[in-house]
């Protein structure tokens, strides 16, 4: 399976990740890392004001929102493969987690 950041959008993006888990050996999934880059983070701040129906826009902070589902998807794929390799592009706002099970 591989994914670009859609998981973040779902408002339980560890459960996607495990069906995803069960269902393949292999899994990749890229997603936005806020907090590390001011101008990145700005971009992902309008994006989530933009797209009202994929975040709880009564949350004070939607970047924080964003940083949770994030976690929640790395935490899923940890627990539901054998090994998970994590690399770090754009000074750090894109995370991609690989995730492999010996077939």
């Amino acid at each position: 399976v591989l994914s670009t950041f859609v998981p973040s959008l779902f408002p339980d993006p560890a459960a996607v990740v495990g069906e995803w888990c069960e269902l393949a050996d292999s899994v990749v999934v890229a997603g936005f890392a806020p907090r590390g880059n001011r101008a990145a983070n700005a971009a992902l701040w309008a994006f989530t004001q933009l797209s009202p129906p994929l975040f709880d826009m009564s949350a004070r902070d939607s970047l924080d929102q964003l940083d949770r589902r994030t976690a929640a998807t790395q935490r899923a794929l940890q627990d539901g493969m054998e090994t998970v390799e994590t690399t770090q592009y754009v000074f750090g706002e894109v995370s991609v987690n690989a995730g492999y099970r010996a077939p």
